[in-house]
């Protein structure tokens, strides 16, 4: 019988030459963008902007039925109201607050994100940990508030103009003659008159 042989209670491996070289990831190849412009915002802009100019002639019914009631001159339901509004004052009945309603949108949104994100940013630094979920909620409750608090009188101006009714589909059923000539006639107005 042969014996085997014998190993080494301990192995010494020999370290690695110190070397001076350290991986990095490469850099992200977006393009830069403007400070003035931050990505939040400008996504932001884009989608609420988009989402409302499809959408506005929805919100030109649901805004009619609110002041005037289901059961107005345009008709039972969104359809025959959209039928209705469509053919008593054409494509501009539909579309009227439009320009202050895509600014309105696309300030909201854009504003919204841009805030969220710097307020999350600053909670976390000031913490120095990552966003949980009450920072989240706390960074959404404030940045939705302030951009209400904001684009509030945008809002009022679409509404007024929403509501006013060409000349030539009548003024009846509580409907406002078209008082205002476009969204800068109607601020103009708004403030001379109410202040």
């Amino acid at each position: 019988m042969t014996a085997a042989p014998a190993v080494p209670a301990t192995t010494t491996v020999p370290a690695a030459p110190a070397s001076n070289v350290t991986l990095e990831a490469p850099a992200a190849t977006s393009p830069p963008m403007s400070p003035f412009l931050p990505p939040n915002f400008v996504a932001g802009f884009f989608a609420g902007s988009v989402s409302t100019a499809l959408l506005f002639p929805l919100d030109t019914i649901k805004v009619r039925m609110q002041v005037h009631g289901s059961a107005s001159r345009y008709g039972r339901g969104l359809l025959p109201s959209l039928r209705s509004v469509f053919h008593q004052e054409g494509i501009r009945g539909l579309y009227g607050g439009l320009g202050p309603s895509l600014l309105g949108s696309g300030a909201s949104w854009g504003g919204y994100f841009y805030l969220y994100e710097k307020i999350k940013a600053w909670a976390e630094l000031r913490t120095g940990s990552r966003a949980g979920p009450v920072t989240h909620f706390c960074a959404a409750a404030a940045a939705g508030a302030g951009m209400v608090a904001m684009t509030n009188p945008i809002w009022l101006v679409k509404t007024r103009m929403q509501l006013q009714v060409s000349a030539s589909a009548g003024g009846g059923a509580g409907g406002r003659v078209a008082p205002y000539k476009g969204a800068a006639n109607a601020v103009a107005t708004i403030v001379a008159q109410e202040g």
